[in-house]
């Protein structure tokens, strides 16, 4: 009997076996050719990433061409109130700058520009306190002040 209830028992064992393996058997059998078209479209593909990273750096490169090709002209009437209304200062510390060949030539010509409106301010403020016999200067008027008290004394 035991040997009845082994076998039984070995059958049943043999028939779950079988179950597993059968709902296991999900797997996708390929033959070589279509393992080998797999492997080429894959590479393919590869191939096709390549020439397109490729050709989308040659047209990068050629737009900076184009744009090295630009020359500003700062003495154009269109750009003057970039150097002279304060709204529109460029600054090259802020971070939304970028450094070009050309807004260089802006902020060079706003700092040339500036320093001589500086220097022209300076000369007129010159000229009229030698020119307005009204106004007197500050050491002028502190001797004058002196020369009172000394004969008041």
């Amino acid at each position: 009997m035991q040997n009845v209830e082994e076998s039984e028992e070995v059958l049943k064992e043999r028939a779950e076996l079988e179950l597993i393996l059968m709902d296991g058997d999900n797997t996708k059998h390929l033959s070589k050719p279509e393992v080998i078209e797999e492997n080429i479209s894959k590479s393919k593909k590869k191939r096709n990433k390549k020439k397109m990273a490729k050709l989308a750096k040659e047209k990068k490169q050629e737009l900076e061409k184009e744009k090295e090709h630009f020359e500003l002209d700062v003495n154009d009437k269109r750009f003057g109130a970039l150097f002279t209304s304060h709204h529109f200062h460029i600054d090259p510390q802020a971070p939304q700058f970028t450094k070009t060949k050309n807004m260089m030539k802006l902020v060079d010509e706003q700092i040339s520009r500036n320093k001589i409106k500086g220097k022209k301010r300076k000369i007129d403020t010159i000229e009229s306190s030698l020119t307005s016999p009204t106004k007197k200067t500050v050491s002028q008027t502190i001797v004058e002040s002196l020369k009172k008290k000394i004969k008041k004394q």
